[in-house]
């Protein structure tokens, strides 16, 4: 889909070329002109990021309607919103580096799950230590404003940031379930500083324990509930839906406990976490959230047990946004971000027969983005204009408010930072903010952040860690995000049971 470009000034200032003289002229009539009132400062706002994969508006509608996502509907009340158009492959590795980068995958360099080593012939993973361009956090790192990360895609290895960075990982013991990271209770640099690493621990295994023997208050309780009542007996293919989708939701609660800690300790002038179990359901459990586009759809006990998982998924997000905007102050603009929407696929196909042949994603998917959907974009707080909820907004009435590019130019404006001129779109997105914001407070602009490369690499390097490499490939490859999922042919044998 052609992507919506921001109408601002995209000059960089540059010096002019005048005699000291009639500079101090110019300077002084301006002066007097405006009253001799000093310039405006440059604006500063504390922020949170908060990355909500594949959330799809025609999702989000009905339940406002219903008043089930009372936090989403508060954002949007005083807050902007519509769509954020995004580009095609839609990959996460891709997308989401490119929303924390303001960059092309050409310039930042991470082009999907996987490569081909050219040295080795290996197929190989990619990790932060990939990515070529300098990200939000490390620009705001180097100008001295705190910054917090929190499961953000590509972060592994964890880098040195100005506060804290609890990156994705993910191991063997996570193979044959969605590659979604979290925290492993026992990876190496997961965590900057290291130490943190000792603080998130037993949050991790609070977790374990919590899904081990769930009660009715806990969170696994919660996702117990949300399984319920479930069919007498499961298929192959629907306990595979549900292993998949359980692990993701242990890595967005792990990660929203780790955010609501920092927002109480902390005190960072950016906070990003993000949150992967919306795109896990809507990718597995669109045929029953919306089982009348399929030719094959799921049976009346099947509905029963699976139809409501979509939906209360995205409430459970939404009681999440609830426990973070009761971290963050009165002065915190709140931004969340979908790096792509969901449509239903596979809608030909019979889903329980093909994962029989070849228990492969083809089959397992029913919800997908092939056509670089355009996800989600909500601003509410500082200097974002207020649209006001509507009870009765239908989807086609959402325009788009600019794009994934622009995300990392708009923060870094709001941080009273210049914007690089060699990010794609290096423009904010006004369609957002409120008019008087940008008249008083016009982008300024600098040729680029990526200065003293070596330097920047070396001390990334550093916390590079590549044991665990292979053990992830192998995992993307049963899973089918790389490679190939599906089990090898049998040998064709001749009558007399001989190989042919």
């Amino acid at each position: 889909m052609p992507l919506a470009s921001a109408a601002v000034d995209r000059r960089p200032r540059r010096a002019l070329r005048v005699t000291a003289s009639i500079h101090v002229a110019t300077l002084l009539a301006m002066m007097c002109m405006t009253g001799c009132s000093d310039p405006k400062p440059e604006p500063h706002t504390k922020m949170l990021v908060v990355g909500i994969d594949g959330m799809e508006w025609s999702v989000v509608l009905p339940l406002l309607r219903e008043g089930k996502l009372p936090n989403i509907q508060k954002l949007m009340d005083r807050g902007s919103y519509g769509r954020l158009g995004t580009f095609n492959p839609t990959l996460s590795p891709i997308i989401w580096t490119t929303i924390a980068t303001g960059k092309t995958q050409e310039q930042h360099g991470v082009l999907g799950f996987d490569y081909i080593d050219e040295a080795t012939g290996q197929q190989r993973l990619y990790t932060s230590l990939h990515r070529k361009t300098k990200a939000v956090w490390d620009i705001l790192s180097e100008k001295e404003l705190m910054v917090d990360v929190f499961g953000w895609w590509i972060t592994w290895p964890a880098e040195p940031v100005s506060g804290k960075m609890v990156s994705q990982f993910s191991g063997l013991d996570q193979a044959a379930k969605v590659w979604k990271g979290t925290v492993q209770a026992d990876g190496p640099a997961q965590t900057h500083p290291r130490g943190y690493f000792e603080t998130v621990r037993p949050l991790v295994l609070d977790i374990e324990r919590d899904f081990a023997a769930p009660d009715e208050s806990s969170f696994a309780g919660r996702v117990h509930e949300l399984f319920g009542p479930l069919k007498s007996e499961l298929t192959e293919l629907e306990k595979r839906l549900l292993d998949d989708s359980i692990w993701s939701f242990k890595a967005d609660e792990l990660y929203a406990r780790i955010t609501e800690q920092a927002l109480t300790q902390d005190d960072a002038d950016l906070t990003l976490c993000y949150f992967g179990g919306t795109d896990v359901v809507g990718h597995r459990f669109f045929k029953y959230y919306e089982p009348r586009h399929y030719r094959f759809p799921p049976s009346p006990e099947a509905l029963a047990a699976f139809q409501r998982i979509i939906p209360d998924y995205y409430c459970y997000i939404d009681s999440v946004l609830g426990r973070l905007m009761a971290k963050c102050g009165d002065d915190t603009a709140i931004l969340i971000v979908a790096d792509h929407g969901m449509i239903p696929v596979n809608t030909e196909l019979d889903h329980e027969k093909q994962y029989a042949l070849d228990k492969g994603l083809g089959a397992i998917n029913s919800g997908h983005h092939p056509n670089a959907e355009s996800g989600v974009i909500i601003a509410a707080g500082g200097p974002f204009k207020k649209m006001g909820y509507r009870q009765n907004l239908r989807a086609r009435e959402l325009r788009v408010m600019g794009t994934v590019y622009q995300v990392t130019p708009t923060i870094l404006h709001l941080m009273g930072l210049p914007i690089g001129e060699d990010m794609f779109q290096n423009g904010v997105l006004d369609s957002l903010l409120q008019g008087n914001f940008l008249q008083d407070h016009r982008p300024a602009f600098l040729p680029t952040y990526d200065t003293e490369p070596e330097r920047w690499f070396a001390i990334r390097q550093e916390r590079g860690f590549d044991g665990v490499d292979e053990e992830k490939l192998e995992q993307l490859k049963r899973l089918g995000y790389v490679g190939d999922d599906k089990p090898e042919k049998p040998e064709k044998k001749d009558d007399k049971g001989e190989p042919k």
